[in-house]
């Protein structure tokens, strides 16, 4: 073998070792990112109490298997396969809040080396790494990743979908287009409204040419597959179940889903000052380095990492499109929770602004800046009490089981909930009942007078972490209808308390 022979395959034996190195590197900081990701999620997961919509998934998935089914049926407005791998998962770990929520935190974290590879497919390694960790970290994904609903699955199947869209671009086939429809239909499956991003990978498909033939195929056959979902869809809107959706100005919940996805899904404008100060430096700071993000995307990118930003950027915009159009027409279900697919679709384009190429120390301190905000942000909301969901397990323990007759009066919106930690609780008749005490639960500080009956005196006010207990007792069993509770009753949300019964035994 001459010098340079010898020469070449030692380069080669030495290029072979440094990619070998970096891909370790690789992996290790996908999994630190992956690592992050489930501290965030797991640490917390049984924190809180359920809330109103986990209730609901509690409600259908108990009981039978049919049972379950006729439950999506009859009271839900989503598609069964959540419920369904919720239903197996609970016959294993139950169906408390760490066992049920651990689904949803489990695909909550297998969201983010999906993005990773997302991200690599479309750019470069880096691009992955910085997309990953913006969604490692989201405090909008980390909520909906401890909630016993469907939205974490739907994010993870939409984000798969992505992938598989991706990669059938790049190396087009039946093999990889029919991945990218099964996966799609499973997401469908799990939530309508993935039927956009669905709608809009097929664009990409089409715009940056996939195989027209074998791209109408897939799509007529994955049309015909979901034939049955919209059946059922159709079937579960007749009952108007999700009209409450429209009861919002749509410019509102435009608002309220930009502010959602940056500052997390317990944000609300009704906080204490020192929140919403807190809240309002980590928005200036994402908002700062969204516009880097921007600006490095526009100006430092190469042509190749633009494309990637494209390609995530016709998905998202045709996945908002769509249901903003049929919103704009007559169909109006446009909520923040509905578009989530689209956080992982949105952090893949800010990464290939802060991790391109060129991004230099600048694309750096932006995504060290959005990563340090999302934590900032997802500890803030479980140890601010104005950021916790109501804490009906917390209510349910002072309540305690009854001890003599009562009447608790709360909104109606919490009565499944508190069935879930008290038992099946009966409406108070309009005749009434003759009771010796009366609990008044509210998320306000007050009441106002003439909610109790006279006759009976407040002798307990008890303040839980996101609630007031007032307990009012008469030494002699008094009747109480619910026409006697009292004209300026309290109100939560625009909703009017109703009164349940309870007694010992």
């Amino acid at each position: 073998m001459s010098s340079a022979e010898t020469q070449d395959v030692a380069s080669a034996e030495e290029n072979s070792v440094l990619a070998a190195a970096t891909g370790r590197r690789i992996w290790i900081a996908v999994g630190v990112i992956t690592l992050l990701a489930a501290v965030l999620r797991f640490s917390t997961l049984g924190l809180q109490s359920y809330e109103v919509d986990e209730a609901a998934t509690l409600f259908v998935i108990r009981g039978s298997f049919a049972h379950m089914l006729h439950g999506v049926v009859r009271y839900e407005a989503t598609p069964p396969l959540y419920y369904v791998l919720a239903w197996v998962w609970a016959k294993v770990f139950g169906t408390g809040e760490l066992g049920l929520r651990l689904f949803s935190a489990l695909a909550g974290v297998a969201t983010v080396p999906v993005v990773y590879a997302l991200g690599r497919t479309l750019a470069s390694r880096r691009i992955g790494l910085v997309a990953a960790t913006i969604v490692a970290t989201s405090p909008y994904l980390v909520f909906y990743s401890q909630e016993a609903r469907s939205y974490a699955l739907f994010t993870l199947l939409s984000t798969g979908g992505m992938l598989c869209c991706v990669r059938a671009i790049q190396n087009p086939g039946r093999r990889t287009f029919g991945l990218w429809a099964g996966v799609s239909i499973a997401a469908v499956a799990t939530h309508y409204f993935a039927l956009f991003p669905l709608v809009g990978q097929a664009a990409a498909l089409a715009a940056f040419g996939a195989p027209r033939r074998l791209l109408a195929r897939t799509v007529a056959a994955a049309g015909v597959v979901c034939i049955p979902l919209l059946v059922l869809a159709t079937r579960q809107a007749s009952d108007g179940r999700a009209n409450w959706i429209s009861g919002g100005s749509l410019l509102q919940r435009l608002r309220v889903t930009a502010e959602t996805f940056m500052l997390g899904a317990t944000f609300k404008g009704t906080l204490p000052h020192s929140v919403l100060v807190a809240c309002g430096l980590f928005a200036v700071s994402m908002g700062v380095a969204i516009a880097a993000a921007a600006s490095l995307l526009f100006r430092r990118a190469l042509a190749r990492e633009r494309r990637a930003a494209e390609v995530a950027g016709l998905v998202a915009a045709v996945a908002i499109g769509l249901p903003l159009a049929a919103a704009l027409v007559h169909e109006d279900y446009l909520v923040h929770k509905n578009l989530i697919p689209l956080v992982p679709l949105l952090a893949v384009v800010l990464a290939v602004g802060l991790g391109c190429r060129r991004a230099g120390r600048l694309g750096l301190a932006g995504a060290t800046v959005l990563a340090l905000a999302g934590i900032g942000l997802t500890v803030l909301s479980f140890t601010a009490s104005s950021l916790r969901r109501p804490d009906v397990r917390q209510l349910s323990h002072q309540l305690g089981p009854p001890q003599r007759g009562r009447v608790i009066v709360f909104v109606p919106r919490w009565r499944l909930l508190l069935e879930n930690y008290q038992g099946a609780l009966d409406g108070l008749p309009r005749g009434g009942r003759p009771v010796t005490e009366v609990d008044v639960f509210t998320a306000g500080q007050s009441i106002p007078e003439g909610t109790v009956p006279r006759g009976f005196r407040l002798t307990q006010v008890r303040h839980g972490n996101t609630f007031t207990l007032f307990t009012y007792r008469s030494r002699a069993p008094l009747t109480v209808s619910p026409a006697g509770l009292g004209h300026s009753t309290f109100s939560e949300s625009g909703l009017q308390p109703i009164a349940v019964i309870q007694t010992p035994g």
